[in-house]
This record gives structure tokens, C-alpha cells and sequence, in this order.
């Protein structure tokens, strides 16, 4: 449009049949999740929030952020856009204005509680469908992890999540740690904690570890390793897989884990003493249960796949019984952790959640709620295409299915009718069932950047300080032809 003021004036034609306006009518994604969004997750609310008749409803209004999310570098414009689209579908007489100021105010009066309600749907339905066949010997096994976010430079976030400290004031961006717990057979992300990244990972998992139930395993890397760890989670009669912590095997007689049992060739039994001082983040009534010793085993993994950095690993573990659990297969699960990394690079570098886009502490928490809401629906049609269509839940491509969902949505607009929503759904999860990745064990792919950077300046300054070099280059001075 080469007069984009013109249409303002104009006003707004009331068909936008054929227009891309109806290319993505909510509506249709609304009804397209309903077998994993029940319309009462997003009905109106009785009193408070969104609880009147208005343009912005709770349903519009999280529809259009989901849309948001599931459309990586998507704006508030063309999320307003989507609703205008819906109003003018369902052939309201009230249609929003083109200012994203409503829209945004609607975002920021969306409930956290009912986000959080929706977010507990989703997991406890992807929970839920878990096969007994999919558990470890009869467990399920829940892999935890932490990770790090970055936001944009305001003086809000900044007070809450503060940067990185060795940064000079105006030249760093808030950053947020965040430790979340996934479940290995479904995928989906089952809860989640988040705190200024200058908190460390065993201080924000001691919030989620009541969310673990009995009998479970818990798997995670050497950061969570310690014994106040394996001592709690003891209490609660949950097992845990950890690396052995660097810190931990100690030399001579200081050492505080003393062999009690050999099992097998790399296998033993230690007692674990505990130690003097407490973690911070343990609180003195919980010390006073702790047992002073401990019994645990140790498996010594030789790892011979080409590219791993580590050749030897030490697995600290509270399953005791080497004949229900070999050490072999302890093995393979603990290899199985780098799922949890797997659901962050899906998270942060597939739907683009590695650089948060809100100004706000609160609306930062509800744009990560949105992702991870956004990312259990995904993970949903997988396990739906993994049932249906007898694949490997661990096959299916995460990228592939949201691109999937997103283009088979877009034909939506044209045939609104709930038979061709019925059949676009199950063409759906066909496609996500063909679109499996191939097996492909000890792929090696090296943790480096290919692509050069351009030779900008660095900001050292905040930008009312900043002195900027007139020549950049290389060769400032030389003359060319």
C-alpha cells in the first residue's frame, strides 16, 4: 500500500474476503485445539479481568498472543490484525481500531492464574497419556535443567533480573534463570521456576521438587548433584539419576564416600557421609531429618562414541538393585538427559523464547507461560501422531510439526465449517507422523559458530556516552581508486 494513511481515513472495508486478513482467523485455531483446549479453559471469566462483554475477551485476547508465540518475530500489529479478522468473520459490528494500544492493555490484564490453569491442562493431559509401555521399569522419569534468558533493557527488568555484573551499567540486557522439569516419555514440560540469573539451579528446583510424586526418577545433570539433594528426595521416596558432581569423590582420608560393595565392574556401593555445613537454600528443619549417611551406588560409564568431550563418567544413583537396574540401562538413561537441552534449543531457538520481548517483569512471566503453553500443544499432536500412527514419539520432529500445525492452519480461513476442521486435524497428525527425523546415534556436530560477525563497534558505553569511530574498517586511512 503506497498510501498507508489512506485507508484510516477511509475506513475499513467490511468484506476482506480473499484479504490475509482471513488467512488466520482465530476462531478456526480455536476450534482446531479443542480436543487439547476445552472451550472453558478460555470462556469469560464471572467477575474481574475480562469478565464483561468487550472487544478484547479473554478468548481474543489469548488466542492472538498464542498466535503470537507460535509465530516466531510475530508483532502486536499483526496479532490485531488476526482479531480484526475474526470480528469481521463472525460479522461483529464492533471492530477494533488499528492503534495496538487495546490490544496490548488486554495482554497485560490477561489472569496469570488462568494462564497457569491452562499450562496444568496441558501437561497433566500430555501426563496422562503416557502408555505403561512408554515407563521406565514401571517409573516415569522426569528430567530437570536450567537455562538462561535474556529480555530488553528497562529499568523494571533490570531491577528484577539484573544483568550479568561484570557489565558496565546501560551496556548489558536482564538476564533470567530458569529451571523447569520435563517429562521424558510425553516431551512436554511439566513445571518451571524462574529467579534473576544470579540464583543458582539447585536453589530454584528445591521450589519444584514437591511437584515430584513417589516412585519417580529424576534425572539431571552433576549441577543438582549433592547429598542434601539425594537425601530429600529420599524422604520422598523418589530415585534420582545424577552425574557425580567434580567436587564430590575427595582423595584419601578426607574423601566422604567410602566403597561398602562391589556389584560389577564399575559398579559399587558407597556410604556417603554427610557433610558439616548446610546449603543455603535447605532449611534447618530439613537438615535435622537428614540422615548422617547414606547409601549409594556408583556406575562408571566408558564412553566411546566419537566427538563426546568426556570419555569417563561417574553416575550417582539411588537405585540400588543392580539386578532390576543394570548398570547398563542406568547408563542409557542418564544419556537420555540431553533431552532436556533438546527441549530448550526448541524453546529458545525454534520458537525464538532465548530473547523475551516484554517490558515488564509481569508481562515477562506471561510470555513465557505462553511459549511453554504454545510448546505442550505441540507436543500434544506429537503424541497424538505417535499413538495414532504407531511412531516413535522420539522420531517426530518438533520443528516439523509446528510447521505443520502452522500451515495447514492457514487453509482454515477459506472453509470455517467443523467437518473440514475435523478432517484438517487429522490430516494434521498425519503429516506430523511422516515428518520423523532420522535415527542417527552419535551424530557429532561441534558447539561453534560458522558465520562471522560484522565488524561493528561494541557498545562499552551507555549510548549518550558513546563515542563512535568515524572509520571502522580495517584500513580507515587507505585510499581507493
Amino acid at each position: 500500500m503506497f498510501l498507508p494513511g489512506l485507508a484510516s481515513q477511509l475506513g475499513r472495508p467490511r468484506s476482506t474476503k480473499g484479504s490475509p486478513l482471513r488467512r488466520l482467523p482465530l476462531p478456526q485455531l480455536q476450534l482446531l485445539l479443542q480436543p487439547l483446549l476445552p472451550f472453558h479453559l478460555l470462556s469469560q471469566a464471572d467477575d474481574g479481568p475480562h469478565s464483561r462483554k468487550r472487544t478484547f475477551s479473554f478468548a481474543h485476547t489469548f488466542l492472538g498472543f498464542l498466535w503470537q508465540v507460535l509465530n516466531p518475530g510475530a508483532s502486536c500489529r499483526q496479532a490485531l490484525r488476526q482479531i480484526q479478522a475474526s470480528l469481521e468473520a463472525q460479522e461483529q459490528l464492533v471492530n477494533p481500531s488499528d492503534d495496538t494500544s487495546p490490544y496490548c492493555q488486554a495482554r497485560r490484564s490477561l489472569p496469570l492464574e488462568r494462564l497457569e490453569q491452562i499450562f496444568q491442562h496441558t501437561r497433566r493431559l500430555a501426563e496422562q497419556r503416557v502408555s505403561t509401555e512408554a515407563l521406565w521399569h514401571g517409573h516415569r522419569v522426569k528430567l530437570v535443567d536450567g537455562t538462561c534468558l535474556s529480555m530488553p533493557d528497562t529499568p523494571a527488568n533490570q531491577a528484577l533480573y539484573p544483568q550479568e555484573s561484570q557489565q558496565k551499567p546501560g551496556c548489558g540486557f536482564p538476564l533470567l534463570r530458569m529451571v523447569s522439569m520435563t517429562g521424558l516419555a510425553s516431551g512436554a514440560v511439566l513445571d518451571y521456576v524462574t529467579y534473576s540469573q544470579r540464583s543458582h539451579d539447585m536453589q530454584l528446583f528445591d521450589q519444584i521438587r514437591p511437584e515430584l510424586r513417589r516412585d519417580d526418577v529424576l534425572v539431571g545433570d552433576r549441577g543438582f548433584c549433592s547429598y542434601a539433594q539425594l537425601a530429600l528426595l529420599r524422604q520422598a521416596q523418589v530415585h534420582a539419576v545424577f552425574r557425580l558432581h567434580q567436587g564430590r569423590p575427595g582423595k584419601g582420608h578426607r574423601s566422604r564416600l567410602k566403597r561398602v560393595k562391589r556389584l560389577g565392574k564399575g559398579d559399587w556401593l558407597v556410604e556417603w557421609k554427610r557433610p558439616d555445613t548446610k546449603p543455603k537454600y535447605m532449611k534447618d528443619a530439613d537438615r535435622a531429618k537428614v540422615a548422617e549417611r547414606l547409601t549409594v551406588r556408583i556406575v562408571r560409564v566408558q564412553v566411546t562414541a566419537p566427538g563426546m568431550r568426556t570419555r569417563t563418567l561417574l553416575l550417582v544413583t539411588s537405585l540400588l538393585d543392580p539386578k532390576t537396574y543394570p548398570a547398563r540401562e542406568i547408563a542409557e538413561l542418564y544419556l537420555q538427559r540431553w533431552r532436556a537441552e533438546l527441549t530448550f534449543r526448541d524453546l529458545k531457538t525454534v520458537m525464538q523464547m532465548d530473547v523475551l520481548r516484554c517490558k515488564s517483569p509481569e508481562m515477562v512471566q506471561k510470555e513465557i507461560l505462553m511459549h511453554l503453553i504454545a510448546y505442550n500443544l505441540i507436543r500434544l499432536l506429537m503424541q497424538e501422531a505417535s499413538m495414532v500412527w504407531s511412531v516413535p514419539l522420539q522420531r517426530i520432529s518438533f520443528k516439523g510439526a509446528l510447521d505443520t500445525f502452522r500451515e495447514y492452519l492457514a487453509i482454515l480461513g477459506s472453509n470455517p465449517k467443523k467437518s473440514h476442521i475435523r478432517s484438517t486435524y487429522s490430516k494434521i497428525v498425519a503429516a506430523i507422523a511422516a515428518g520423523q527425523v532420522l535415527h542417527r546415534p552419535g551424530r557429532r556436530e561441534p558447539r561453534a559458530v560458522k558465520r562471522r560477525p560484522k565488524k561493528h563497534q561494541l557498545l562499552t558505553a551507555p549510548r549518550h556516552l558513546f563515542k563512535e569511530y568515524r572509520h571502522r574498517g580495517k584500513y580507515p586511512n587507505r585510499k581507493y581508486a
